[in-house]
Order: C-alpha cells, then sequence, then structure tokens
C-alpha cells in the first residue's frame, strides 16, 4: 500500500453524493480548529491549576 493509498482525500471525506452525510473539507478544518482550541483551553488551565496547588506563582506578578 502506497502513502495515497491510506491517505484520505477531500473526496473520500465528502461522501454526500452517495447518499450519506460527509465531512466537507472545510468542515473538517473548522472541527479540527475547534478541538484545538478545546485542547489548548484545558491545557493552559491545568497549567494555572497546577501552579497554584504547587505554590509556584510566576515572579513579578501578584495573585488577586
Amino acid at each position: 500500500m502506497t502513502v495515497s493509498e491510506s491517505t484520505p482525500t477531500a473526496s473520500d471525506l465528502d461522501r454526500s453524493g452517495d447518499g450519506v452525510p460527509g465531512l466537507s473539507s472545510a468542515r473538517w478544518i473548522a472541527l479540527c480548529a475547534a478541538a484545538e482550541a478545546v485542547g489548548m483551553t484545558a491545557a493552559a488551565l491545568a497549567a494555572k491549576l497546577a501552579q497554584r496547588v504547587s505554590g509556584d506563582a510566576r515572579h513579578g506578578h501578584s495573585e488577586q
């Protein structure tokens, strides 16, 4: 199997013509971007929580 055979293309993802709702390229990109935003937000919140729990506040900034 070659790389081109194993990698889905935009036509593989968009199956709206087959009677099966698929993902258009634009929808796929939007969903990936949304998932990335959720993941980055969760990571940032976890880092802030870990800082508070460990008592490791950044120097030069006061906690309120």
